[in-house]
């Protein structure tokens, strides 16, 4: 065997690809946008009156991936589209450049004790001594909420290995499109019932280079199960979009945001760069994750320096308010000499040197990068919206950005000059706004006796060593009664039914506490005061809205709702 081929053969053992040129493009393809005044039925037409063939039209984004003839200049091309009229932009189908790994793999050793970044004791991470509590106090925000599942982080990035131990169990399913064989919900893709792999053009977004894997495992390795590390949310619901390997393109990419923006994702990491002659598709994506109200956390970088005043970085450097950029911290709390900073493009810092995450090859390692800061700071926006799912996009950046750690290190490198903390920023999470309806004279409800009003809950916090008497009080002789929860506030949606503003489902006869009801105590009976369940306490730290709810024919829902009770278990 010659030595050339043998170090061709070592390189691809080693998973080491040579980047392409910065502004480097897949050959014959232009994405193409038109006057959006030109009606979507004659877009087509002017689109091969151009030359060009179709490969894809994105329905919401109301952009085109073309093809053009081999002997035409790509660029000389684009720059001629351009200055057509009905042209709002042309270009190249750039390739992006993952943000990046800067460390070396390691044997596995699922501790938490090596997730420095939730919780930092001053232990060494590859050889390095940390800085006590510079982290993002994960442990202390865990008492308010572990749980995510109830909205849905998207990733777009090289897939994921869906089968690894420590990610199986938080992967989203479709609750659209089952695995049948049929497009159930009419979005071109069959059965995408985890995401889609836009490269391979299938339903299996697996991973062949690793970053997506890595990327999935800092916000989402599962908690508390007895295998491996921790994720920044024990349990969530990861969306998977493939947008290539160890290269993406601009086309896939923007085919992965239009997907996120069309299916009700709280955030959406990208740890991808793309040049500044990429900006136009990668800034219309982002316009339309900004309309649906997706925040997008986004990779600062891995060139060290401040990324203002040069060439344009892309999504980095957009303006959009629902972008998230974030920079990676050490664990002594400054600047990992990789990380890429601006004190008007970059937010914010997170924990992104020394990362231990999930690998797709089914164990763990470390990882560095500012790829891996950002779904850190992905998991805790997940979090907060999970606390309350009412806020917006801007409003739960703020609360990140506001109660965050303000360290020198970071004075005058991003807009914040801190480093995420998690829990003061749960924290300072207001609750949901209430929508309660209530009829205390029918029905009433308190915990350790204090009970709410028609208008706001009662707030109790207690902890899990300590158990809570539940007192209900009802006039409605005869009819049926029960008491449910949800980690939101209860809505009445029929007739022995209700919802809670969070999508739970909450039913009279339902007995299974994860589906949501709290005990199963149906009963008939005349009127009764300050009748005592059995004392109870609750294992786990959790928030749960609680209310006593009676069968009433009276009211258009068929259900009358006592005051409600917001129970903080601590």
């Amino acid at each position: 065997m010659s030595w050339s081929l043998k170090i061709a053969l070592l390189a691809m053992m080693l998973v080491t690809a040579v980047a392409p040129a910065q502004d480097a493009f897949v050959p014959h393809q232009l994405l193409v946008r038109l006057d959006p005044s030109i009606p979507d039925v004659d877009q087509r037409q002017v689109v091969r009156s151009l030359g060009l063939s179709v490969r894809t039209h994105y329905d919401l984004l109301r952009m085109w991936w073309v093809d053009c003839p081999k002997h035409w200049d790509v660029l000389e091309k684009a720059e001629e589209l351009a200055a057509d009229p009905r042209v709002v932009f042309a270009h190249a189908n750039y390739y992006g450049r993952r943000v990046g790994r800067v460390s070396p793999v390691i044997p596995n050793d699922p501790q938490f004790g090596n997730c420095w970044g939730l919780n930092n004791t001053g232990q060494a991470i590859l050889g390095s001594v940390g800085t006590n509590d510079a982290d993002i106090d994960a442990p202390e925000a865990w008492c308010l909420r572990t749980d995510a599942s109830a909205v849905v982080i998207a990733v777009i990035d090289s897939g994921c290995l869906k089968t690894h131990q420590d990610l199986v169990g938080n992967i989203w399913q479709n609750p659209a499109d089952p695995v049948n064989g049929v497009d159930d919900d009419g979005n071109g893709l069959i059965d995408d019932i985890n995401g889609w792999d836009y490269l391979a053009g299938d339903n299996d977004p697996e991973d062949l280079d690793g970053h997506g894997t890595n990327v999935i495992g800092v916000c989402s390795m599962t908690g508390d199960n007895g295998v491996g590390g921790t994720g920044v949310c024990w349990q969530s619901s990861v969306m998977i979009l493939k947008d290539g390997n160890s290269f993406p393109q601009a086309a896939l990419s923007a085919l992965a945001m239009q997907y996120v923006a069309a299916h009700n994702v709280a955030v959406v990491n990208f740890s991808t760069g793309y040049p500044a002659a990429a900006q136009s598709t990668i800034s219309t994506g982002v316009n339309a994750l900004q309309a649906a109200g997706v925040i997008m956390t986004v990779s600062a970088g891995n060139g060290g320096g401040n990324i203002e005043g040069g060439t344009l970085d892309v999504p980095a450097e957009l303006t959009q308010d629902n972008l998230f950029v974030i920079a990676a911290s050490n664990n002594s709390d400054g600047r990992a000499t990789f990380s890429a900073f601006g004190p008007i493009s970059v937010d914010i810092a997170a924990p992104g040197e020394g990362i231990r995450t999930t690998t797709r090859i089914g164990g763990y390692s470390f990882v560095s990068g500012t790829s891996f800061s950002a779904p850190m700071a992905a998991g805790c926006v997940a979090l907060v919206r999970a606390q309350n799912t009412s806020l917006s996009h801007t409003a739960v950046i703020s609360l990140l950005m506001n109660n965050a750690d303000t360290r020198p290190a970071w004075n005058n490198l991003t807009v914040s000059g801190a480093r995420i903390n998690l829990n003061d920023a749960l924290q300072a999470t207001p609750p949901p706004t209430p929508q309660y309806q209530t009829n205390a004279s029918a029905a009433s409800l308190d915990v350790n006796g204090v009970a709410g009003t028609s208008a706001a809950p009662a707030i109790v916090t207690t902890n899990t060593a300590t158990s809570v008497s539940l007192g209900l009080f009802s006039f409605l002789q005869g009819n049926a009664w029960d008491l449910g929860y949800g980690t939101a506030p209860l809505i009445p949606a029929s007739a022995g039914a209700l919802t809670s503003s969070d999508g739970q489902i909450v039913n009279l006869d339902l007995a299974d506490p994860n589906a949501g009801t709290w005990f199963n105590v149906m009963q008939t009976s005349p009127p009764f005061t300050n009748l005592s369940l059995p004392s109870v306490t609750f294992p786990v730290p959790q928030s749960i809205s609680a209310q006593m709810i009676v069968v009433s024919p009276a009211t258009s829902s068929g259900i009358t709702l006592s005051q409600p009770v917001q129970l903080i278990v601590q």
